[in-house]
């Protein structure tokens, strides 16, 4: 039954099995009195900081990272920062909300970095390659 419990709350089992042990119990904590019977989502929550961009920011991030040529992060955020009025107007980009393009706007070098590591291509002719992909009109071949 914990093993099941931590899977579905990702809580670590000795925690649930303190929760399971102490429902309904008056219980001292940090010398507030505080009963505990009460095991809604509310007061189950995960500890720590909380996620400020969601996947709605990452897949953006991913689409955008391609048309600067998969430029630094730093570069990245200043093409969103310099382009954006161009960039949220652009078919591809119309639809985000507004929320996800103010998340795009204030994004660090960072967070872009972290974001976007696992897209990431593996050498150089993945770059081209998907360059020549999107952009098979702009692209020419040239022999030398």
């Amino acid at each position: 039954m914990l093993d099941e419990l931590t899977e579905m709350l990702h809580m670590n089992r000795q925690h649930l099995a303190k929760l399971l042990r102490n429902t309904g119990r008056v219980v001292a904590r940090k010398g507030n009195v505080v009963v505990v019977s009460d095991l809604s989502p509310k007061n189950l929550t995960r500890r720590g900081r909380k996620k400020i961009y969601g996947n709605d920011v990452v897949e953006a991030s991913k689409k955008i990272w391609p048309l600067t040529g998969y430029a630094s992060s730093k570069h990245l955020v200043a093409f969103i920062r310099l382009n954006h009025d161009m960039l949220f107007s652009h078919p591809e980009f119309k639809d985000l909300k507004q929320d996800t393009k103010d998340k795009l706007l204030k994004i660090s070098a960072s967070t872009a970095d972290r974001l976007c590591i696992p897209a990431y291509p593996d050498s150089e002719s993945d770059i081209i390659r998907t360059v020549i992909r999107k952009y098979p009109d702009t692209c020419r071949l040239v022999q030398f």
